[in-house]
């Protein structure tokens, strides 16, 4: 599966959402991504050289944890925030790491978060729908609603591919 064909696809096919879509970046064409703080502690030291950037998602998160995805031309690297109802409180760390693409069987973005409060923290990240955690997909203005809407479609057309791939038709 070729994940930088995915996303120019997708990404040039609904060109105008992706360009409302605030907290989603073209790593190709912007060093934009490089600025956030989950991209500066761990990202920038784990990439290998085979490995090239492709698309940066990840919002704003209240408190001092930051989530974030990074799809990579190998796979996805990704931090979560705990989906509790306490996470609001105590900033609980979810899943993070490496999923290669090979792994890889469904993507999804699941539900909003469930926790204490009114602030968005994010929705969950589902991974082969085991819920990893919460990824907040905001820039402060509302719940980022296109970034959502891109994400998933991106994350619909990586099915495709891996239901093919791991021939589950």
């Amino acid at each position: 599966m070729d994940l930088e064909k995915i996303f120019q696809t997708v990404s040039s096919k609904n060109s105008e959402l992706f360009a409302k879509a605030g907290s989603i970046y073209d790593c190709q064409k912007s060093d934009e991504y490089k600025k956030h703080r989950y991209y500066k502690a761990y990202l920038s030291k784990e990439l290998s050289d085979n490995d090239k950037p492709l698309c940066y998602i990840g919002g704003i998160v209240v408190g001092h944890r930051c989530t974030g995805i990074l799809m990579t031309t190998e796979g996805f690297f990704f931090k979560t925030l705990k989906d509790s109802f306490f996470s609001s409180i105590l900033y609980l760390n979810g899943a993070s790491g490496f999923i290669s693409i090979k792994d890889i069987k469904n993507i999804n973005i699941g539900n909003s978060d469930r926790c204490y409060g009114y602030t968005y923290y994010g929705h969950q990240l589902l991974v082969n729908n085991e819920v990893m955690g919460l990824v907040n997909y905001s820039n402060w203005k509302g719940h980022g609603e296109e970034s959502i809407e891109f994400a998933q479609l991106l994350f619909d057309e990586i099915n495709k591919h891996a239901t093919l791939l791991n021939g589950d038709i």
